[in-house]
């Protein structure tokens, strides 16, 4: 946790190992395309 514009915020960090990039790659692409975001990029299916 840390303070950010006097505010508190927590933060998760992940890491994607090179082995792993490429499964993970065309998970990515294939959620970026629609039916996951509305006309304003609002997420609307979690990953």
């Amino acid at each position: 946790m840390f303070i950010f514009k006097r505010r508190n915020r927590d933060s998760a960090w992940f890491s994607i190992i090179d082995k792993e990039w490429k499964k993970i790659k065309i998970k990515f692409k294939k959620y970026l395309k629609p039916p996951h975001f509305n006309t304003s990029y609002k997420q609307l299916r979690k990953l």
